[in-house]
C-alpha cells in the first residue's frame, strides 16, 4: 500500500499503534491537514485483512470509531459534506473490524 512502511504493515503491534496514532491525529482545525491524515487512516485500514487483524489487539477499533464519529458530529459541521462522507469510510472500516454494520453519519445524524 503506498505510503505505508512495509515493516509497519507486517508487524501487528506497530500497525496497531500507527492506526491509533493516525486516527487521533485527525483531530485538527485544518481541512487540508484533516484530509491528508484521513487518507493515512484509510490507507492503514485498507491493508491486507490479515495484517489489520494482527494489529487489532493493539488498538481499540471501537474507541477509534467513536473518536472519528465525534469529529464528524462536532468539528466537521462547518466543513464541506464531502469531508464527513470521507470520514465515514474510516468509520465503516473500523466498524467492520468490530463485526458490525455502521450507518454512515453526515453532520449529526445517520443517513
Amino acid at each position: 500500500q503506498p505510503g505505508v512502511d512495509p515493516e509497519v504493515a507486517a508487524d501487528g503491534e506497530r500497525l496497531g499503534r500507527a492506526i491509533q496514532e493516525a486516527v487521533l491525529n485527525c483531530d485538527t482545525e485544518s481541512q487540508d491537514v484533516f484530509r491528508e491524515r484521513l487518507l493515512r487512516v484509510v490507507a492503514l485500514l485498507s491493508l491486507e485483512e490479515a495484517n489489520v487483524r494482527a494489529a487489532q489487539p493493539h488498538f481499540s477499533a471501537e474507541a477509534m470509531k467513536s473518536f472519528l464519529e465525534s469529529l464528524v458530529r462536532n468539528r466537521l459541521k462547518a466543513w464541506p459534506a464531502a469531508y464527513a462522507a470521507s470520514a465515514n469510510v474510516g468509520i465503516e472500516l473500523l466498524a467492520r473490524l468490530q463485526g458490525e454494520a455502521s450507518p454512515p453519519i453526515v453532520g449529526d445524524r445517520p443517513l
